[in-house]
């Protein structure tokens, strides 16, 4: 093939392209089977994406191989930007961005022509407005995609890893949240309801059972709320799974899939796996492993796979922050979908998944930013906490979610299996770097703006977490996260309640700081109930019958209402053998006050510590019989 030395420079305004095909050339040159390649040009009339990225995404040709045939179709030469470093005064000015985008960027300056070095001279257009460049005083030359992202990701790693951290807007993000403050604002109130104990011991402890019932009464009428809405919501007609229909007239879009890994080594060859059975045209996949830089036990795991241009592994630069939303942000400036979604290292998305984002996403009003996937467990049956784990999951996604969808509340979103319109994520501000519970604080950013959140008929398989230890310290992460959404969204309670108006508002009391409240307050209901059958609490704290009459109603309310989510959630088949371990779940409730405690203490001395979830050693690390991303053309690619 070519090298810079041995062709012309050719103005990008006069570029023209040879009368010679790049199949033609790669199958001449003996890199590229006469077979793969008619399947190919067949692929290509299905789906709106170049030859190239055709052979590159089905690990058929590799980017060299690509770069190298279009030297040769275009008669440009080619440079190696990692070994030939460019200037730095040529990149002063570029839109970096755009640069990532497009995969290109400045070279060299010799005699006031500067070189730019692209991957795709189709782009050249863009690539000299994205560089601030004079066509008539600017010449080509080109590089595989991934060596100018690499190249660019390594002199601007400041400003990436800095837009990362600081992409949401401060007033909303807690990254100015300080345990200080938090420590002094918190002795404040200690102290005051510790003067309020000692003057008033009784007063006390009927304010404290006060405020509990009042939020247990409150979570019950949501949750009744909820169910009426979901029962409702049956009757509604179901969204096409499959854009067939209207596939004739508009081009599928390009979906950015975000994969965070640390420490995944145990799931990844089952990821992989099942991300190379999603039915979607895998030309128009932009599937990217994000991977902290100093995670060798991740990077040596991805070595050892059979991945090819399907996935993109992309390197999180190192920062004492690292947390989940760090690493998207990071990954969103070099996203090319304009639809963006993330998946967990241990998920089983549907394979017809993306066909019902894209035909949710088509057929919803502009308004509607995103939509959300149902979760559910393959190791379900693993032991008891793995049931409840999963009855907890249904009850959620089965049922209160689309529930409330149902009455037009704010969804708090969850953190997989959740696809955004990329243009109203990044105007957004994406997610906040500092915050443990991104996607709920993301869902509550989302309705604040007037957008909505629908959720997806189609299900992600995971892995319940079913040892205790690790219980907790996932529990407690999610909910310190939501004390710190509660705290930075109540900055201004104000503006909160104009943004969301009053239903949905009191609604995120509910949610936020009334779902912390509960778990807090388990054992004292437990208490209570130990009352209500029979232990006599009333000579002891006072009282009139009145009052305990009411405690005890509440209470009975707002069980009868979570049996009802319950046994619906469960009702059908899949989930029916989890009806007789109902009656097990308040016993499962009472853990969630040692997660609470921890995250209560945490929030003094860590808040932004992202306690993780190990995944792969409670699976049954069955993997599924699919076709590897390495197989041949005929068997990955799958008609559109």
């Amino acid at each position: 093939m070519q090298n810079l030395r041995q062709v012309r420079p050719t103005p990008a305004g006069d570029l023209r392209k040879r009368n010679i095909r790049l199949g033609e050339i790669l199958t001449s040159a003996g890199y590229l089977d006469k077979a793969a390649l008619r399947s190919a040009l067949l692929r290509r009339h299905s789906v709106d994406a170049p030859l190239g990225q055709i052979l590159r995404k089905n690990g058929l040709v590799s980017d060299e191989l690509i770069v190298d045939a279009l030297s040769v179709q275009w008669d440009l030469p080619r440079v190696d930007v990692k070994r030939i470093a460019p200037e730095p005064n040529v990149l002063l000015g570029i839109n970096l961005k755009r640069c990532l985008e497009i995969g290109c960027m400045p070279h060299r300056n010799r005699n006031g022509i500067t070189t730019l070095v692209l991957s795709d001279p189709e782009q050249r257009h863009a690539a000299v407005r994205a560089c601030g460049l004079d066509p008539a005083r600017t010449t080509l030359a080109l590089a595989p995609r991934q060596d100018i992202l690499d190249v660019l990701s390594f002199l601007f790693t400041d400003k990436l890893e800095h837009r990362a951290r600081h992409y949401c807007p401060e007033d909303v993000s807690c990254r100015g949240w300080s345990g200080g403050r938090f420590i002094a604002t918190s002795v404040l109130v200690a102290g005051m309801l510790g003067a309020a104990a000692f003057l008033a011991p009784i007063f006390t402890l009927w304010a404290v059972f006060g405020w509990i019932l009042i939020f247990n009464l409150a979570a019950a009428v949501l949750r009744g709320a909820a169910l009426i809405g979901r029962l409702r919501s049956r009757k509604a007609v179901p969204l096409p799974k499959t854009i067939a229909k209207f596939s004739d007239h508009r081009e599928r879009p390009v979906i950015s899939l975000l994969v965070p890994l640390h420490k995944e080594d145990l799931v990844l060859p089952a990821l992989t796996t099942h991300l190379a059975a999603i039915d979607y045209p895998r030309e128009l996949l932009d599937v990217k492993l994000l991977v902290e830089e100093h995670d060798d036990i991740t990077l040596n795991a991805i070595k050892k796979l059979p991945i090819t241009g399907a996935f993109d592994v992309l390197k999180i630069p190192d920062n004492a922050l690292k947390t989940k939303p760090r690493a998207l942000n990071y990954a969103l400036t070099y996203c090319l979908g304009q639809i963006v979604g993330v998946l967990d290292a241990e998920d089983r998305p549907d394979p017809d998944q993306l066909n019902q984002v894209v035909a949710h996403l088509w057929n919803a009003p502009p308004d509607v930013a995103c939509v959300q996937g149902r979760l559910d467990f393959y190791n379900s049956r693993n032991n008891w906490m793995s049931r409840c784990f999963t009855l907890e999951y249904a009850i959620w996604f089965n049922v209160l979610l689309r529930g409330m969808r149902k009455l037009d509340l704010p969804i708090p979103l969850g953190g997989t299996s959740v696809y955004f319109r990329r243009n109203i994520l990044e105007n957004l501000g994406a997610w906040d770097a500092h915050n443990v519970t991104e996607d709920a604080d993301l869902g509550m950013r989302l309705a604040r703006k007037g957008f909505k959140t629908e959720i997806l008929p189609s299900t992600t398989m995971e892995e319940a977490n079913g040892r205790f230890i690790p219980w907790i310290k996932q529990r407690s992460r999610w909910l310190k996260g939501y004390l710190i959404t509660w705290a930075v969204h109540m900055r201004n309670p104000r503006a909160l309640y104009r943004d969301l108006g009053l239903k949905s508002f009191l609604a995120f009391q509910v949610i936020f700081l009334g779902g912390v409240t509960s778990y807090l307050s388990a054992p004292l209901l437990l208490t209570l109930w130990m009352g209500a059958f029979g232990f006599n609490f009333t000579s002891a704290v006072g009282g009139t019958d009145t009052m305990w009459f009411a405690a005890t109603a509440s209470m009975i309310f707002g069980q009868i209402v979570m049996l009802a989510i319950s046994v619906l959630a469960c009702w059908e088949p899949s989930k029916r053998h989890l009806l007789k371990w109902i009656i097990t779940a308040p016993v499962y409730w009472q853990i969630g006050a040692f997660a609470t405690l921890k995250a209560v203490a945490e929030m003094f001395y860590k808040p932004f510590f992202w306690d993780k979830t190990t995944h792969g050693d409670q699976s049954d690390q069955t993997t599924s019989k699919l076709t590897s991303p390495s197989g041949p053309i005929d068997s990955v690619i799958r008609p559109v």
